[in-house]
């Protein structure tokens, strides 16, 4: 598994950072950011999981995961981040 940081993105309208967390061919992103720097810290927060082929293309597969979530990403709640956890640590199913 490896863990990469964005560097943060800095406004004058608010800031943003995006982590990733990879597992084989398959990607957590979580991006946080200060609501156009309406909140105090970067607690506004999206999850989108990807998968990334063999020719390197990358495909965004949150809804597999959260169906009944809407579009992609989603909320990222404790309950959506540990569910995107299970799936990004069980590379051979889910």
């Amino acid at each position: 598994m490896n863990i990469f940081a964005h560097q943060p993105m800095v406004t004058p309208n608010g800031q943003a950072v995006c982590v990733q967390f990879g597992n084989r061919a398959r990607r957590l992103s979580i991006a946080l950011d200060d609501s156009c720097g309406r909140l105090q810290s970067l607690s506004r927060g999206d999850i989108e999981l990807q998968r990334v082929g063999l020719s390197g293309m990358v495909e965004v597969c949150t809804q597999e995961v959260f169906p009944d979530q809407g579009s992609s990403p989603v909320h990222a709640s404790m309950e959506n981040f540990n569910l995107a956890m299970e799936w990004l640590n069980n590379p051979d199913g889910m």
